[in-house]
């Protein structure tokens, strides 16, 4: 018997898909080209900083590394208290199962750069272009994707790797939202509190600004002025809230671990910090020192062009101390030498 016949409509469904896909084609191709660039120009500069990165690990001992890193947490924490609670939530949720993840990843799609290279090597070879070589942007595309595509040997593997990843990423994500879930409760309280005396205090002065047509815009505006300044009060008390959390973990972390380190160097040889209260009690007081100059630093409100220079410098060493006051958050979690040492084997770093 012969097999039935697709739908009429499935076929128009399918056709009318090709056609929107078809008529995207040159819209998609540009910016697929720009992100091949992007990645193939800040590839090798990535993979720089992450093998300098670990290679910086491996040469400072794990003590002196977490209290450097415990140090920029005490004194930058409060700043970037989003990243570091982003940081907490993931290894809450997912960082154990995370180095198995990407070892997985690493492995399956190893094979497809391998393949592309291979690809590669076979073209420059050859030195006369061949008729099946394909020369448009698309068939360029859908050849690495075929290509890609037959050199995974476990696709569901991969898959299973990539949701495990996906799933830490969405928990971290949920975790966070609760964790400020206090600060936006705050703020929407604030905000209706100050509803109607703002009412009565802005509305006459806005129906003078504003034209007579406009007029039933002047009760949003309000709302959302009233909403506007809640909101940043309530994150600044919530930054106030984390920059003290910060201070007093980032002096613990660095307390603890530099002490450790001269302990067992021999530096201090009196000291026992099972028995001994030295290390909080100074702990303590770097953290104090780290939450006074939280709060006492202002950041500029006036931008100069002769000065774009120094604060672009300024910029990139704020990211960099968002990214050391994150990462150092992951590794001062109760991260010991042994762990932490391997994990990074199991990376295959």
């Amino acid at each position: 018997m012969p097999p039935p016949s697709e739908p009429r409509h499935h076929s128009k469904a399918t056709e009318r898909l090709a056609h929107m896909v078809k008529s995207q084609e040159q819209r998609i191709q540009p910016a697929l080209k720009l992100v091949a660039q992007v990645v193939d120009a800040s590839g090798p500069y990535v993979t720089k900083v992450a093998d300098a990165a670990i290679k910086l690990q491996h040469s400072l001992p794990t003590e002196i590394a977490l209290a450097l890193l415990g140090l920029g947490l005490c004194f930058f924490g409060g700043a970037f208290c989003a990243s570091i609670a982003a940081a907490e939530a993931f290894y809450l949720t997912g960082w154990h199962l995370a180095a198995v993840h990407v070892k997985a990843i690493r492995e399956e799609l190893s094979g497809a750069s391998d393949a592309s290279s291979a690809d590669h090597k076979k073209d420059d070879d050859a030195g006369t272009p061949s008729k099946k070589k394909p020369t448009t942007p698309s068939e360029q595309l859908q050849h690495k994707l075929r290509s890609a595509a037959m050199s995974i040997k476990n696709p569901e593997r991969l898959a299973s790797a990539l949701g495990g990843l996906y799933a830490g990423w969405i928990a971290a994500q949920g975790t966070v939202r609760l964790h400020f879930a206090r600060a936006i409760t705050i703020g929407v309280s604030l905000a209706n509190m100050l509803d109607r005396p703002a009412m009565a205090t802005l509305s006459p002065l806005l129906e003078e600004l504003i034209p007579t047509e406009y007029s039933h815009w002047i009760p949003t505006i309000v709302r959302g002025i009233c909403k506007a300044i809640a909101f940043s009060l309530a994150w600044q008390l919530q930054v106030a809230i984390s920059a003290a959390q910060s201070a007093v973990r980032g002096g613990q972390i660095f307390t603890h671990n530099a002490l450790s380190w001269a302990s067992a160097n021999g530096y201090l040889k009196d000291l026992d910090l099972a028995d001994s209260h030295r290390d909080e009690a100074l702990g303590y007081f770097v953290a104090a020192l780290g939450f006074c100059t939280q709060a006492c630093s202002q950041p500029a409100h006036h931008f100069h062009e002769k000065q774009s220079t120094r604060y672009c410098c300024r910029g990139c060493i704020l990211f960099g101390v968002r990214f050391a006051a994150t990462f150092g958050t992951l590794l001062s979690l109760h991260l010991q030498q042994d762990w932490f040492q391997s994990t990074f084997h199991v990376c295959g770093f």
